[in-house]
């Protein structure tokens, strides 16, 4: 992932996982030596701004070739039509301290990221709105 524009350093994002591979934390460059690690449940909000799909030719022919040799001429094309494509997102996100960051990667570790924020911010919920939220009568 990689921040595109915002307060933070222009550059190169990471997630660091907890020891289950769940999102903890996204990792920013703020020097050559030193890291900004922001919690996710410090991310206040995180909206999807853009989603696109995009496919490389070099991506397709390299596909119809490896397919080609492999298969024959219908292999090639076979190839050209199934070679993958990628499929990136652009989110916004806003951190406690008002930090905010335009991020674009792979639509799976956005969508990651927004699943755990999500998860985050709705256990907060509930935990600022009492025991007797749930409808419970206690």
């Amino acid at each position: 992932m990689w921040v595109v524009a915002g307060d933070f350093k222009t550059g190169f994002v990471w997630i660091k996982r907890s020891i289950l591979g769940k999102p903890k934390a996204l990792g920013f460059r703020k020097s050559l030596m030193k890291n900004d690690m922001v919690p996710l449940s410090s991310i206040t909000s995180f909206v999807i701004a853009d989603r696109e799909k995009t496919t490389s030719w070099l991506t397709k022919l390299v596909g119809g070739a490896a397919m080609g040799a492999v298969l024959g001429p219908a292999g090639a094309i076979g190839g050209m039509l199934a070679s993958g494509s990628k499929d990136e997102t652009m989110a916004e996100l806003q951190a406690a301290d008002g930090r905010r960051a335009l991020v674009k990667g792979p639509s799976k570790e956005i969508q990651s990221i927004y699943l755990a924020v999500y998860t985050l911010q709705s256990v907060a919920r509930r935990r600022l709105a009492g025991p007797n939220t749930r409808g419970d009568r206690r």
